[in-house]
This record gives C-alpha cells, structure tokens and sequence, in this order.
C-alpha cells in the first residue's frame, strides 16, 4: 500500500523543508509526474524538479523545486521537501499514490483506523469509498483527499 505522507515526514530546517519519510517511494512518485535531473558539481549534490509539464530537462534555471546538499540523498530529501511542503497549518496529508483505488485505500487508513470504524465499502467502478465510522455516521472517501459526509 502507499505511504501516506502527512507533516510528520517533514522537518522545518535552516536549510529549508527536509523530507524524513521513505525515500524510493517518494523519488517514485514524484518521476511519476514530474522532470528531474540530479547533477553532482564539486562534491555537492543537487535535485532539480520540474513539474510544469514541459518536456524540458530541469536545470537551475528552469525548476520549480530543488534541493541541494552534501550527498545525493540529502539533496533529494530536500528537493522532496520543497515539493511535499511546506510543514505548516495549511498542510494535508495524501498518499505517494497516482493510483486512485489504492489512494483511496491509504485515505481509507489514514482517517479511519481499524478499530474506528464499523465498516467500508469499496466502489467498484470508481475510485472513492464509503466508511461507517464507529459513530454510525457514513462517509465517502475520494483519492484527491476528499471527505465528505454522506448520510449521518
């Protein structure tokens, strides 16, 4: 199942917004819809990203995101800071998903915890869910994050 970054994978540092969750399954959901070159230059590394859309290879110039730091690793936690941040009120979690149904899955987990709910439904023919919470009261769940009462 995907992990479900909320604002625990993420530090407020000096440098900037530092990513501390899983790293493979968050470099592979951003090259899932994003650009990315990692360059070393001098024993520093960094991390462009280009979400825009463009066919473009990033580079300084032309990211939207980067990260910079001592290895590799540093740089990408940094550069996956900057695209999953910033760590404040306004934060939301989601899921390192571009898969629907199991988005809805890991929302699924995440809001409503075995021993939380009564029970859930997953649709078949789209990707969103309903949950019994253990109030009684019906909610659907989209892959977007979405929540919303159904029936209460």
């Amino acid at each position: 199942m995907a992990h479900m970054l909320t604002i625990k994978d993420l530090e407020t540092r000096a440098d900037g917004t530092y990513y501390v969750g899983p790293l493979d399954e968050a470099q592979a959901f951003i090259r899932s819809y994003a650009n990315v070159s990692v360059v070393s230059m001098g024993g520093r590394w960094e991390v462009w990203i280009d979400n825009s859309g463009r066919d473009a290879i990033p580079s300084a110039e032309n990211c939207d995101e980067f990260g910079k730091g001592p290895t590799e690793e540093i740089a990408w936690r940094y550069a996956l800071g900057a695209a999953f941040g910033p760590a404040d009120d306004e934060f939301s979690a989601f899921p390192l998903t571009r898969n629907n149904a199991e988005a809805v899955r890991a929302l699924v987990d995440h809001h409503f915890p075995a021993g939380q709910r009564i029970d859930v439904f997953y649709s078949t023919t789209t990707a969103h869910a309903i949950v019994m919470d253990n109030t009684g009261i019906l909610w659907q769940v989209y892959p977007d994050g979405g929540l919303k009462t159904y029936r209460d």
